[in-house]
């Protein structure tokens, strides 16, 4: 197989044989001619013919420009190790020639080491060959050297010394050049208009065909670069630039715009034949470009991204080194770790800080290669260094969760978070929120928290927005809490998309949409949100916004309980306690019960409690158990516990005689709006309080409307017996009324005694007789006697001495004072 060796040979002896002054073979040479790789090396042949046949120096340099302005790049890119060691060795030979005699040999010299292959390259030479061509009076690179000293480009910024550089720079030429870098730094310095105004003279002194018109309209299509108004305008620029000259670097640009911005009227199938006419013309960062989306719909071809990242990486490229690693290490269709591994090195070899910190991980995690802690340590204190946002939040991490240390150290572990967070990296601002919002380093500013959150929400990071809503929250402002949830949730983070169900199913912001909610409660328990299983759980067992469905609910309430949910795994306890959905089993019930319990959930903490007072399944009754589970639930802010321990010492149910204790218990439960009898017998009778007949009957009438039932019978009380407020027999009988209702059997008695006299009520003694003998037959000894009356007096029943008897015997059992004296009996 012939080597370009043997093809350069032929071409020229080919050249030498013909004759023709290389003048002659200067004039055949264009830009389609160049671009045929055989036509290149037959032009290069034809310089060295020029070098050596001692042709006009001047025509030779500028044939030598010619052919070395980017055509070279199209014929080294396929070349293979033999043939590109040749083809290196040949420029290098050429350029050093043309530099005896012309400064562009100097230029071009260092400009290949700046864009040579692997183990080749050596940039650090550009700036000493290009000072080498501007001695010589290369004016393109005088000007370029004075603007690199004026941005500081492989040298130290100096603007002095860039300016000397410039007024040495007086040809015809190179006040052009000058003129074209002055814009340049205008446009740098923030004067746009002042970098127009330079580059419209310049057009208008050079000449259409000038090659440094496709520079111009290239810098002009720059600027434009974050302005997305002006896309059409940067892609005109751009296009006009490749007018002048075909093969320029701003072929990558302009196929970003293609591909990026569809209202340019271009197919992206444009912009992959602008990228590969850009590699060819010496941007090897298009390389980067074709690597990534041919790993992506619609023109996935692993191969074929393999094969540009490959090229990329060949031509020091290191994102392409990077992609190519994730390929190797990762596709199982295409996995070649040991290759992998090569590309991350050559990240680190590169100060590639993405990159460093993949290899960091790969070790970190040990499941390429053998687990290496310290190693990966090294790699990300190599990455933050080069000032690695990620590699930063990843150390802090490591310190939190004790990879270096015995125990978390969350002093150095925000020393790092703040590290990312400056460097705007996501997580880092999150993890850096969330220290000083609560103080985990010692130190909390709710302000600083916040400015990180909104920096990380510019990201549009889920979990930032979704801290920011809850902000939103604790200051009452419903409306911004929610776009902010919504934001999180259509990204489809799971605890945003709950929080959406949430708002909705609850009306927060106005009328309750249960289906909508339910829906967002779905979406959000699909994604594993354990928060969402327990409500669609709940959703499901009512019939609240979705068809109720037992089994529904308790497939959600055990998929939420897999993922220690505490409140599914209450649900599941109450499923079995009441046989809803599942068989009853008190045994079950229990075993749940204690699972949540033991995760500190105070409601089924409190439940324990019950399960002990009651005695319920394997639960025997015992108190001083009950009362512990009770106190863990107080412990845990539960009012229904507050109100177990209240009444626990208030009915003395162990004989302790510390009632006292009661209106603690009762008064922490009605700061959360939980009340029933007992804090309103406490301000009655005076227990462990100052007596307060009013505060008393505000109290019951609270636990009334709570629907506490005691409540409700000791507000008719209240309101009977003018008690804490004024006499009124209407409202008695109402609330009497609804406690009877509830089954409460001391509202038995007074139902009947105010329906058989007309208290507060129209009477209705048959009624009354009903009432009066629930209350009766449940040993009420009021209601015993008053059966008596009836039946004596015959009033709401037939007259009966006998039946009266009886029931005045039976009151007079009981200690009725009045029976007793009506029957002869004697007190007991």
């Amino acid at each position: 197989m012939e080597t370009v060796k043997d093809l350069y040979e032929k071409l020229l002896k080919l050249v030498k044989a013909s004759g023709k002054p290389a003048e002659e073979w200067f004039k055949q040479y264009n830009h389609d001619i160049l671009m045929i790789p055989e036509k290149w090396w037959e032009s290069l042949a034809v310089c060295e013919y020029a070098l050596d046949n001692l042709a006009d120096k001047r025509k030779t340099a500028e044939f030598f420009r010619l052919i070395f302005s980017a055509y070279d790049c199209n014929v080294e890119v396929d070349l293979n190790e033999e043939d590109y060691a040749f083809w290196w060795e040949k420029v290098q030979e050429t350029c050093d020639r043309v530099a005896e005699f012309d400064g562009v040999g100097w230029s071009q010299k260092g400009s290949q080491y700046a864009e040579a292959r692997y183990g080749v390259r050596n940039i650090n030479l550009l700036l000493p060959y290009y000072e080498k061509a501007a001695e010589m009076g290369d004016t393109e690179a005088q000007a370029t050297v004075a603007y690199w000293h004026y941005i500081g480009y492989l040298c130290k910024e100096d603007h002095e010394e860039a300016e000397r550089l410039f007024e040495q720079i007086t040809s015809p030429e190179g006040l052009l050049w000058k003129k074209f870098y002055r814009a340049c730094m205008e446009s740098i310095s923030g004067n746009p208009d002042k970098a127009m105004t330079l580059r419209q003279e310049l057009l208008q002194e050079l000449p259409e065909g000038a090659k440094m018109r496709a520079n111009i309209y290239a810098a002009i299509g720059d600027d434009l670069n974050y302005d997305n108004t002006k896309i059409t305008e940067q892609a005109t620029w751009y296009e006009k630039a490749l007018q002048v000259v075909p093969n320029f670097y701003v072929q990558k640009h302009l196929a970003i715009l293609y591909f990026r911005y569809p209202e340019l009227g271009k197919k992206p199938e444009d912009a992959l034949r602008l990228w590969e006419g850009a590699w060819h013309a010496g941007v090897w960062s298009a390389a980067n470009f074709l690597g990534y989306n041919y790993q992506d719909d619609p023109w996935t071809n692993y191969p074929k991204a393999i094969e540009w990242l490959e090229k990329g990486m060949l031509y020091c490229e290191s994102y392409s080194a990077y992609e190519l690693a994730l390929i190797y290490l990762y596709n199982e269709n295409y996995q070649n770790i040991e290759r992998g591994l090569y590309c991350l090195q050559r990240c680190v070899e590169d100060g590639y800080a993405q990159g460093i910190v993949s290899l960091a991980m790969v070790y970190f995690n040990g499941e390429l290669v053998e687990k290496n802690v310290e190693r990966s340590h090294e790699l990300l204190l190599k990455a933050s260094e080069l000032g690695s946002g990620e590699a930063a939040y990843r150390i802090g991490w490591m310190y939190e969760n004790s990879i270096f240390t015995e125990a978390p150290d969350y002093q150095k572990a925000f020393e790092y978070f703040e590290k990312a967070a400056e460097r705007e990296d996501t997580s880092g601002l999150c993890r850096a929120a969330l220290y000083l919002a609560n103080g985990y380093a010692g130190v909390t500013d709710p302000v600083k928290s916040k400015e990180y959150y909104e920096k990380a929400a510019e990201q549009n990071a889920p979990y930032a927005l979704v801290e920011l809503g809850f902000l939103q929250e604790n200051e009452q402002s419903y409306q911004q809490a929610f776009e902010l949830f919504k934001k999180a949730a259509v990204q489809e983070y799971p605890y945003g998309m709950f929080r959406v169900g949430y708002y909705l199913s609850e009306g927060i912001l106005g009328d309750a949409q249960p289906e909508e909610g339910a829906k967002w409660y779905t979406k959000a328990a699909e994604a594993g949100d354990s928060d969402a299983m327990f409500f669609l759980g709940k959703c499901y067992k009512v019939g609240y916004g979705i068809e109720e469905n037992p089994d529904k609910a308790l497939e959600w309430f055990q998929k939420g309980a897999e993922e220690n949910e505490p409140r599914c795994i209450t649900e599941l306890g109450l499923a079995y306690e009441n046989g809803i959905g599942v068989e009853e089993n008190p045994h079950k019930a229990v075993e749940f019960m204690k699972r949540a319990a033991d995760m500190n959930y105070s409601y089924a903490q409190f439940k324990m409690g019950d399960y002990y007072f009651y005695g319920y399944g394997p639960c025997m009754e015992d108190n001083k158990q009950a009362v512990e589970w009770y106190e863990k639930a107080e412990a845990n802010n539960n009012p229904l516990a507050m109100l177990r321990l209240g009444d626990y010492y208030l009915y003395d149910y162990d004989k302790l005689n510390e009632s006292e204790k009661a209106i603690d218990y009762y008064q922490k439960a009605a700061k959360q709006e939980y009340y029933n009898e007992g804090i309103g017998i406490c301000y009655e009778m005076g227990i462990g309080v100052e007596e307060n007949e009013t505060e008393a009957f505000r109290y019951y009438t609270l636990a009334a409307d709570g629907g506490n039932t005691m409540g409700m019978y000791r507000t008719a009380l209240c309101y009977y017996n003018g008690v804490g407020v004024k006499q009124n027999l209407q409202e008695a009988f109402r609330w009497f009324n609804d406690a009877a209702g509830r089954e409460n059997i001391h509202s038995y008695y007074y139902m009947g005694k105010m329906l058989m006299y007309g208290e507060g009520c129209t009477p209705d003694p048959e009624i009354a007789v009903q009432w009066l003998k629930k209350a009766a037959d449940l040993n009420s000894d009021k209601a015993q006697f008053e059966l008596g009356n009836a039946y004596l007096t015959g009033t709401g029943v037939d007259e009966n001495d006998d039946m009266a008897m009886e029931w005045f015997e039976k009151a007079a059992e009981n200690g009725n004072e009045k029976a007793l004296k009506i029957t002869g009996r004697r007190k007991r």
